[in-house]
This record gives C-alpha cells, structure tokens and sequence, in this order.
C-alpha cells in the first residue's frame, strides 16, 4: 500500500503528533518506519480495513443476443475512496439499461434511377 497524507511531524516538548495519513491498500502485518537522524523506531504492526462504500466498479456484459442470457454477465464490486472492497453484504445494487445504439439491417432489393444529363 501507498502511504499518503504528510509524513513529517515537528517536535513540541519531545513529541511529534502525525496528522491526515492514510494508506490506500488492504492489508495487515503494516509497519511504521520513524526517523530522527540516526535514531529510528518500529511502529508495531497494524491491519488496514476496508473504509466507506463510496463508487462502485462494474464491467460490462458480452457474448449478448437478443432474448439470451448474455454468456458473461456483469459484476459490481462496492469500492471504498481507495479502490478497496468495502463491506456491504447487505447492499442491493440496481440495473437499467442507460444507453443504446440501435442498429438495423434492411433487407430487400433497391433500385435507383438516373436521369440522362
């Protein structure tokens, strides 16, 4: 994961107070590298969850025809800020179709006149 937010603090009587820092992937076993010269500490080790629903990513059905189950159908995952999955078991996510192209074949003979110049 991507460690995002500012990632110096200044000291005020001995202590630096980090503030805005998030990490972007999933994940458990992080850990925290702080340094100060040549001094350095470990941050014990801390899982990241999956935060608030915020968009959703589908993808789109193929292999369509008229009147069939399309061969692949499309799936929708519920998405935090990040990208991440976010739990929401109990979400129902509605369908409808929001645009189209109609296309249309003609069948039967033309004929076109020509007028002698």
């Amino acid at each position: 994961g991507v460690l995002l937010g500012t990632n110096n603090a200044t000291c005020i009587d001995g202590s630096a107070t980090f503030t805005s820092l998030s990490v972007t992937l999933i994940g458990s076993g992080y850990v925290l590298s702080f340094t100060l010269g040549n001094a350095t500490a470990l941050s014990g080790p801390f899982s990241i969850t999956g935060g608030t629903a915020e968009k959703l990513s589908c993808s789109a059905p193929s292999g369509c025809a008229g009147g069939e189950a399309c061969l692949t159908q499309p799936k929708c995952q519920v998405q935090d800020k990040g990208g991440n999955p976010a739990a929401r078991e109990d979400a129902q996510i509605a369908l409808r179709v929001a645009s189209y192209v109609v296309t249309a074949s003609v069948a039967g003979t033309s004929t076109a006149g020509t007028t002698p110049s």
